[in-house]
């Protein structure tokens, strides 16, 4: 019976892998997108960003944690967040680009 139960959680586990990687490049793509809105995107890894060398997410969990003020948290849509996130902090520090 213990096996039964600990095989159909490993497969629990292996299903919900599965889903968030197929969610993963769409999310992705609109991190990615907010290029085009003047944010600095860097991809540290194919699972986390860090947006204007402070706020780091990870699109795979919709997770994120701000550098400066070491808060964490999590969004149901990380790109919009990204945008309330730095709409609500001081402008000098809302687009930090590459080598400023």
């Amino acid at each position: 019976m213990d096996d039964e139960v600990s095989e159909f959680w490993q497969q629990q586990k292996e299903e919900q892998w599965e889903r968030r990687v197929a969610r993963l490049p769409i999310r992705t793509e609109r991190i990615l997108e907010l290029r085009k809105e003047g944010f600095h995107v860097e991809q540290k890894t194919p699972y986390h960003f860090r947006v204007n060398r402070r706020l780091d997410v990870w699109p795979i969990h919709n997770r994120w944690h701000d550098t400066k003020r070491n808060k964490r948290g999590g969004a149901k849509d990380l790109a919009e967040f990204i945008r309330r996130f730095f709409a609500a902090v001081d402008p000098s520090e809302r687009f930090k680009r590459a080598g400023g």
